[in-house]
């Protein structure tokens, strides 16, 4: 490769790095669009087993921008999507102390979303070594939980 050759591959790196990040920044855009609204948690699966859920804890969780609120409204985590990973990645992000709003931990997953249907897979882990979720599953993984959730008509 001549000098030539490698002063234009310099100058073409970070233009083609700005127009991945461009398109990743609309595919976000489009998938958090998708999350918006209301939705009733279906399921949720820990060390490969379907746990029962209490009435009260599947309705009306919200995705707001990116907030995700509980049954109650309040705000739990933020939400941060990488949709052009596979599988698709998640963070949920919130406050250790809410009320002081110090040590920002970070619960990593992966998620899907087909119609109505939105499935994530968490490791509930916020600190140390941690292992983001490669598969839906939560056999034999310790510290993922599954959460399928269907959405609620406006």
């Amino acid at each position: 490769m001549c000098v030539r050759d490698s002063i234009l591959l310099l100058v073409a790196i970070p233009a083609l790095l700005a127009a991945t990040n461009d398109a990743q920044t609309e595919a976000t855009k489009k998938e958090l669009a998708r999350l918006q609204g209301a939705w009733k948690l279906t399921a949720v699966e820990e060390n490969g087993r379907e746990s029962v859920l209490p009435e009260k804890d599947q309705t009306n969780w919200f995705v707001k921008g990116k907030a995700f609120c509980g049954p109650d409204g309040k705000q739990l985590s933020t939400v941060q999507l990488d949709p052009t990973t596979r599988p698709k990645s998640i963070d949920f992000s919130y406050a250790a102390d809410p009320a002081k709003m110090i040590e920002k931990l970070v619960r990593e997953g992966i998620y899907l979303l087909e119609g109505d249907t939105w499935k994530t897979c968490v490791n509930t882990r916020t600190q140390g070594v941690k292992e983001r979720p490669s598969e839906f599953s939560t056999k034999d993984r310790p510290g993922w939980r599954l959460l399928v959730f269907k959405r609620q008509s406006p």
